[in-house]
């Protein structure tokens, strides 16, 4: 059978934010209306990273299914001259069961990822937000900006940091000269904190580190980082004072920043006020006032990896991009 194969850079040139933040609106939206195949996700350790496979489908025009395979590796770019973030897609057509396409993952899960938080972003966040705090500046920091370019290009200004100050200003050096929003380095993340009203976590920290002392009323924070067990980012207490909308609440339960905040007993599922696909099929509330704190707990699902694959196959069908081999 015919499989189309895709490397990296054809999966970026081929799946645009404003595409990737349309589709994966519509595969939320489809697994909030139970059109979905039950995306689940397996994950295990390595000695120096994190493996993870992620599977579901979805109804977009036909329904497909995805098999995504991950590993996040640190120090990667230290010690290999490698990325941290590799992995590969399977796309099928679930009808009939046959592969169509495989993939590389790594400029697809940055971008499917921060198209999920520009959703949250655009239903959670407070309408006057003028402030946005950006934490992690890797590639998974450079994919959100890419879709705040495109969702919010009149922010007063980003408030970027990492842990390493050296990173922070390479990042500042790989942003367009024409990127719409002024971004700017903080040297304290505390400050850049209490000045935002959206605040960005996009690390593979695991200790928690952003403290619910430093985060005002009003603010949403899209936390993406806990993707896995091990991974947290923020102070459990934050969820305990917080309305918490997560991607998948089962899954969160088990690897996202819930699950740290259950293991506390801060909280329960019973605190969940929605999924994301249920604000955005408008079955359930977003934001209910301009004061409460709001918690997006994104963990990466396979709902955005179907979306975005299916994307860049058809555009790559329509173009005849790629290398068609049979297997």
């Amino acid at each position: 059978m015919p499989i189309r194969i895709l490397n990296r850079s054809q999966v970026d040139a081929l799946l645009t934010p404003q595409d990737c933040i349309r589709v994966v609106e519509e595969a939320f939206i489809a697994h909030a209306r139970q059109q979905s195949l039950q995306p689940q996700a397996i994950h295990g350790q390595a000695p120096e990273g994190d493996f993870h496979i992620k599977v579901g489908g979805i109804q977009l025009g036909r329904l497909w299914y995805v098999v995504k395979a991950g590993s996040v590796f640190v120090q990667n770019p230290v010690l290999r001259n490698l990325p941290t973030i590799q992995g590969a897609l399977i796309l099928f057509d679930a009808d009939s069961g046959s592969p169509v396409a495989i993939m590389d993952a790594i400029a697809m899960t940055g971008t499917r990822t921060a198209a999920a938080t520009t959703l949250a972003i655009r239903h959670l966040a407070s309408l006057n937000a003028a402030t946005a705090c950006l934490v992690g500046c890797g590639v998974q920091g450079l994919a959100h900006l890419r879709c705040l370019a495109v969702e919010k290009p009149g922010l007063g200004k980003i408030l970027i940091h990492d842990h390493n100050p050296d990173a922070a200003q390479q990042f500042l050096a790989r942003l367009p000269n024409d990127y719409p929003i002024p971004v700017q380095a903080a040297t304290s993340l505390q400050d850049a904190v209490s000045q935002s009203q959206i605040v960005i976590t996009c690390t593979p920290s695991r200790e928690p580190y952003l403290s619910s002392a430093w985060v005002k009323p009003g603010t949403l924070v899209a936390a993406v980082g806990a993707d896995s067990p091990a991974k947290r980012e923020l102070d459990p207490q934050l969820l305990a004072i917080s309305a918490i909308v997560p991607d998948l609440a089962q899954q969160c339960a088990r690897v996202g920043e819930l699950h740290h905040a259950i293991d506390a007993k801060l909280v329960s599922l019973d605190n969940v006020r929605a999924e994301l696909g249920e604000i955005l099929a408008a079955h359930k509330p977003g934001r209910l006032n301009d004061d409460e704190i709001i918690v997006y707990d994104g963990t990466g699902t396979a709902l955005q990896d179907v979306a975005a694959a299916v994307t860049v196959y058809e555009a790559a069908e329509r173009q005849n991009i790629g290398l068609v081999v049979e297997l």
